[in-house]
């Protein structure tokens, strides 16, 4: 759901311009309602509870929130395995400099994520304000998650049977 959020902000920097675009901004550009499903799936919600957030319901926003707050607890999660070190086979996969850089994308995204609370009724997402580039910055920190957390499945899996072997 939060990446579909990042994606429709990123699409809404056409032509190199930073613009912004909050849940009432997508019915005022090109005249479309917010029960339009590219407006209404960008930000994650069915197009039938868009409408609800125009009309002051909370279930959307509600959902929204879900979403930032499951994905700050993984990256929490991240961060601390990050400093206890992925290993396999006695040696570590990630060098220093991974591991920095990692730490600060996952940071970034965390902190990002983290200011989204604020939006946490219909109004207040109606007046969703950051500009594509800033919302799309942080795409690289999700994906960053993602290969991380399938790093960390792949080591659970395959660890017991490799530290069988050693």
């Amino acid at each position: 759901m939060l990446t579909q959020v990042i994606n429709h902000q990123a699409d809404q920097g056409e032509g190199g311009k930073q613009q912004r675009c909050g849940a009432g901004d997508c019915q005022r550009r090109s005249g479309t309602s917010l029960r339009s499903r590219p407006c209404s799936s960008s930000w994650g919600l069915v197009p039938g509870n868009a409408q609800l957030v125009t009309q002051g319901k909370d279930e959307p926003v509600q959902d929204l929130q879900k979403a930032v707050t499951q994905t700050v607890e993984k990256l929490v999660l991240a961060q601390q395995s990050l400093q206890t070190g992925l290993t396999f086979w006695g040696r570590s996969l990630l060098g220093e400099g991974e591991i920095k850089a990692l730490r600060e994308r996952l940071g970034d995204t965390k902190t990002f994520l983290e200011s989204l609370h604020a939006y946490s009724t219909p109004g207040k997402l109606k007046n969703f304000r950051h500009d594509a580039q800033k919302v799309n910055n942080h795409r690289d920190g999700l994906k960053a998650l993602a290969e991380l957390q399938a790093l960390q499945d792949i080591v659970a899996e395959l660890g017991t049977q490799a530290s069988y072997l050693k």
